[in-house]
């Protein structure tokens, strides 16, 4: 049984306005909760300290309303997000 308990930060992004890093240091990513999604709203994740979209860690995810998506992967570099649509979402993570 893995008893490893994280210490995590978060960061909550609204609409693309809110596209930015999310962590400029190596990190493991915990998940996504989805407040609101006002229609075909989407996240991608990539490994950037910077805002660099060089190296995608998902596809654009179309994240459901009120429901927490787990995601359980780590970054090299950082982790910047690009959101589309009308959307808020909080990104947990964990500094590495």
């Amino acid at each position: 049984m893995n008893n490893k308990q994280y210490s995590g930060s978060y960061k909550n992004l609204v609409n693309a306005a809110a596209t930015g890093n999310v962590c400029t240091l190596p990190c493991c990513i915990l998940g996504i909760f989805c407040a609101t999604n006002g229609g075909g709203g989407t996240i991608q994740l990539y490994d950037s300290a910077t805002t660099t979209t060089i190296d995608p860690l998902t596809a654009a995810i179309v994240p459901v309303a009120g429901a927490y998506l787990p995601v359980n992967m780590s970054t090299e570099a950082g982790l910047y997000c690009v959101l589309t649509g009308t959307l808020n979402v909080t990104v947990v993570y964990a500094p590495s």
